[in-house]
């Protein structure tokens, strides 16, 4: 993984693409996932296309939404 391309908000980034190793301070976690990292595929505000067949790479955050 090559963290250049990827980025840490200092506040979450709201209705904005994001990528799957992003990460900011107001990560929680899915109930679903065993494996949690502070990163945004594993956050419950992030939306990614999970039930693609391919791995999708972005995503869009919905913070504060649920």
């Amino acid at each position: 993984m090559d963290m250049k391309q990827h980025k840490e908000y200092i506040t979450p980034p709201t209705e904005q693409t994001i990528s799957r190793f992003d990460h900011c301070p107001c990560f929680q976690g899915r109930r679903s996932l065993l494996a949690i990292e502070p990163i945004c595929w594993f956050c419950k505000y992030a939306g990614f296309d999970l039930k693609s067949d391919k791995l999708p790479e972005s995503g869009i955050c919905y913070y504060p939404k649920e």
